[in-house]
């Protein structure tokens, strides 16, 4: 799909086709009013009787064109929508029907005397280019969108078979962890011993003795055994404690 970007703009900062149409103001009266010409034209007023049957639904058809048409032509707004092929693909359009739409727009135009008949032929131009994602005579967008599907399915596919495999080794992992033995070292944290228990004791009386009550923390944490050098008579003391 050809679009004409504001960038394509004229060096001289000439109005781009949106700009000299008029804005959005005179897009939506033009596609306004060949929405409400093919809704009761004998040829493809059927068509709507399929996709947009309600005034809600129709109204909406005509806003999304207004969008895709301004985001074509250079204006400011933004369209996410679906590509031509596949927003027209299920409604089977053939030549006919979009030769009929056309002379639609032709006649809307030709009652639009604020825009020049240049400007017509220009947007009469980009929208007679789309006809080939419309109708697809040839069905060489039914291709492309097919082989774009299938290298999404087996994309998709690759992605599933690494997850399933991740999972697979995962549980084994966790099974393998539950019926390993413990090592001593995974045993848990060991109990202090007597002796360790006594130097902690001595040592933290000597530190009490040393720091004020109000600045004293506590429990003195000891990561590892501490030998302290202290009187036999202060562990005596402990030990009888």
């Amino acid at each position: 799909v050809l679009r004409v970007t504001p960038s394509a703009v004229a060096m001289d900062d000439e109005p781009n086709l949106f700009e000299r149409l008029g804005g959005r103001e005179n897009l939506q009266s033009i596609v306004f009013q060949l929405y409400d010409l093919m809704r009761v034209d004998s040829l493809l007023g059927p068509q709507f009787d399929r996709f947009a049957k309600t005034d809600a639904t129709f109204h909406r058809l005509k806003v999304r064109t207004v969008d895709w048409l301004e985001w074509m032509i250079g204006g400011p707004t933004n369209y996410d929508g679906p590509d031509l092929y596949v927003a027209h693909a299920s409604m089977h359009i053939d030549e006919m029907s979009y030769s009929q739409m056309m002379n639609l727009y032709q006649q809307v135009l030709a009652e639009m005397d604020t825009i020049d008949d240049l400007t017509k032929e220009e947007l009469l131009s980009v929208l007679e280019a789309q006809r080939a994602p419309i109708v697809d005579p040839l069905k060489e967008f039914q291709k492309d969108f097919e082989e774009r599907m299938e290298k999404l399915r087996q994309e998709r596919e690759i992605r599933k078979k690494n997850f399933q495999k991740q999972k697979a080794e995962a549980a084994l992992a966790k099974d393998l962890a539950k019926k390993k033995p413990l090592k001593k070292s995974d045993a848990g944290p060991k109990e202090a011993t007597v002796t360790e228990k006594v130097t902690q004791k001595v040592t933290e009386e000597v530190f009490l003795d040393l720091v004020p009550a109000d600045e004293a923390p506590m429990s003195l944490p000891l990561p590892h055994p501490i030998v302290l050098l202290c009187p036999q008579k202060a562990v005596r003391q402990a030990i009888s404690v």
